[in-house]
């Protein structure tokens, strides 16, 4: 019986071993500034360089060039070392506006009725939805405001 376990979970194990080993296509990468547009704020840290952030007036597979004072810099693709690009919270503003909003109107709901009364729930859903709103609207205006920088790219 022991003879007959070891062989079948040899059976089992071994295929999945072989399996693990199949070479995977390396995915493509895509090129480096093809995710770039123009005029929008980049962050450049290239050799030789200290990190620059500026506006990117154009770019090529070969290099970036950024909107410096007086006058534009050319950075060569082969000398950055990272790259970031330039985005806003506002999406993570209204996600948290809109929780602080419904749990304010839950709030006003729950208060603002007489003492030992109990509010309807359809006064409190609309209470909730209006706060989650208004809530989400203000918190993204907010993080419209405050720049957040994603990492493009890493040598």
């Amino acid at each position: 019986m022991d003879k007959r376990i070891r062989v079948i979970s040899h059976l089992i194990f071994l295929p999945a071993v072989a399996l693990a080993q199949t070479p995977k296509p390396i995915p493509a990468q895509q090129p480096l500034f093809e995710v770039l547009s123009d005029s929008q704020w980049i962050r450049v840290s290239s050799t030789g360089q200290a990190r620059r952030e500026a506006r990117l007036l154009e770019h090529s597979t070969t290099e970036v060039v950024l909107d410096l004072e007086p006058h534009p810099l050319r950075i060569p693709a082969a000398s950055i070392d990272t790259l970031w690009e330039r985005r806003t919270a506002s999406k993570t503003g209204a996600w948290v506006g809109g929780l602080v909003g419904a749990g304010v109107g839950i709030l006003v709901a729950t208060q603002s009725v007489e003492k030992g009364e109990t509010p309807s729930a359809d006064y409190i859903g609309l209470l909730a939805v209006g706060g989650a709103l208004g809530g989400g609207l203000l918190g993204a205006l907010v993080g419209h405001a405050f720049p957040k920088w994603q990492r493009l790219y890493t040598r």
